[in-house]
């Protein structure tokens, strides 16, 4: 089958998944390996996100529930070519949100921030930081651009970029309107046009009830005939260092999920964090989703993003390269490269590759293994 045949494969999904509970394990791996994985990456080489009209997603996004992490080793190269492309891109340009959004729920959130991070916040930084402002309301359509970002990155990060570029040139805008004889009138409703711009969900934020509560204050001062001249803009203390939505345990909302039972793994407890912001769930967690009726299958699966999410997160924090290794599988658990070093996750837990010709499995503790790739 050509690369290019395979971006309209339904018979072929149709008729694999047919026969896939039929074929012995071992032919369907590697019909899989031999064949589709390696059509699918040619297909991508030749992908080009400028110009193919068909979106990228509705050609391998089918493949998912067949192949499922199989296909981890292929989203490397979809967010390498997607970033490739943004380098010149223009946040007035929401086509690349359209592009992007599909992937939401099929990357894990350690990947879709750190590309977000990358690819996407410079941009959004610059254009807030060049955008013009004065006391009409000619920049609120590149600050449209800006926020329909809410969704996809984390409010805790949005707010932090429009608390440093957007607010402080905002709140010196209308010092300078509000020192020079104003028509109130006029000043309130820009205050308003400005603040019906922002979702609810970045409004309930204490970084930007205190900028607006700034503006305010400035508006009233002015009013009762005081000088608001000079007047700087205060940077508001975060919420918190996270994400600002939680639920028990400390966890993000969209990783709330238990890690499964220690007594698997005598390392447990020294290989997971200290802390429940951290990455920890308490076991309590674990009862309870249990009582809801998800299965340990259901549960060991969302641990395994969850953890990857995690040892992604201190890899960024160390700058130690963490990416899949493409094709390459222990016990069907994905291989991972480690900085120096080749590692599996399995239940919360590291395995390290350490010799053997690749046989030789042993589990460590995730400072130690950041450590170990470190020093090697």
């Amino acid at each position: 089958m050509a690369s290019n045949s395979i971006r309209s494969s339904e018979r072929l999904i149709e008729i694999l998944e047919a026969w896939s509970p039929l074929l012995p394990k071992n032919i369907f791996i590697n019909i899989v390996e031999q064949f589709l994985i390696p059509r699918l990456q040619e297909a991508l080489d030749s992908w080009n996100p400028v110009s193919d009209t068909v979106p990228v997603h509705s050609w391998i996004h089918p493949w998912l529930p067949l192949l499922g992490d199989r296909l981890q080793p292929l989203f490397v190269t979809i967010r390498t070519k997607l970033a490739q492309c943004l380098v010149n891109w223009d946040p007035t340009d929401r086509s690349a949100k359209m592009i992007i959004e599909p992937w939401r729920d099929v990357f894990s959130k350690g990947e879709m921030e750190a590309f977000l991070i990358k690819a996407i916040c410079p941009k959004l930084k610059m254009a807030l930081h060049l955008m013009p402002l004065d006391n009409t309301s000619s920049g609120i359509e590149l600050l449209r651009s800006v926020l329909i970002w809410h969704d996809l990155l984390s409010l805790h990060q949005l707010s932090q970029i429009l608390v440093a570029h957007f607010f402080p040139k905002w709140i010196q805008c209308l010092c300078v309107w509000l020192s020079n004889q104003p028509n109130f009138d006029e000043v309130e409703k820009w205050y308003r046009a400005w603040r019906n711009e922002f979702p609810i969900q970045l409004l309930a934020l204490n970084e930007t009830k205190a900028s607006f509560k700034q503006a305010m204050d400035m508006m009233t001062r002015s009013v009762s005939g005081s000088s608001v001249m000079g007047y700087e803009y205060v940077t508001p203390i975060p919420q918190h260092p996270g994400p600002p939505t939680h639920n028990m345990g400390g966890m993000p909302q969209h990783q709330y999920h238990p890690y499964n039972n220690s007594a698997h793994h005598p390392i447990y407890n020294y290989n997971m964090p200290a802390t429940a912001a951290d990455g920890y769930v308490p076991h309590s967690i674990l009862r309870l989703q249990q009582q809801s009726g998800v299965d340990s299958s259901s549960a060991s699966m969302m641990q395994l993003d969850t953890f990857r999410d995690l040892v992604e997160r201190r890899c960024s924090e160390l700058n130690l390269l963490f990416a899949p290794v493409p094709g390459v599988f222990h016990d069907s658990r994905q291989v991972y490269t480690l900085g120096t070093v080749k590692v599996c996750i399995d239940k919360g837990v590291l395995f390290v590759n350490k010799g053997g010709g690749g046989t030789k499995w042993q589990p460590m503790a995730l400072p130690a293994v950041l450590s170990y790739a470190k020093d090697r």
